[in-house]
């Protein structure tokens, strides 16, 4: 929520006064345990964000139109890249 509060909140004026966010996913325990047959992915990924502004929806629309459009994490999760992982193992 830095974006929104750090970036987007002072380029467009808007005042917050608190930010609530909360997260959901649904995933199968047997693909997170590595039942045969089964994926691990999650899914239905829900983001439920609440901003307390004391300024009106014609400045924190256009405020939330642009997080729409330009935030990292949810262009990632709604884009999804290709990731490059270095997994290694080290040893004493």
């Amino acid at each position: 929520m830095a974006f929104l509060a750090d970036t987007l909140a002072p380029e467009f004026g808007v005042t917050i006064e608190g930010i609530t966010a909360v997260a959901r996913c649904r995933a199968d325990t047997a693909g997170l345990v590595g039942v045969e047959g089964t994926v691990s992915d999650l899914t239905d990924i829900e983001l439920d964000i609440q901003v307390r502004s004391p300024d009106p929806e014609s400045r924190t629309g256009p405020m939330f139109a642009a997080w729409r459009e330009r935030c990292p994490i949810l262009l990632a999760l709604r884009n999804a890249s290709p990731v490059g992982l270095r997994l290694t193992a080290a040893t004493q």
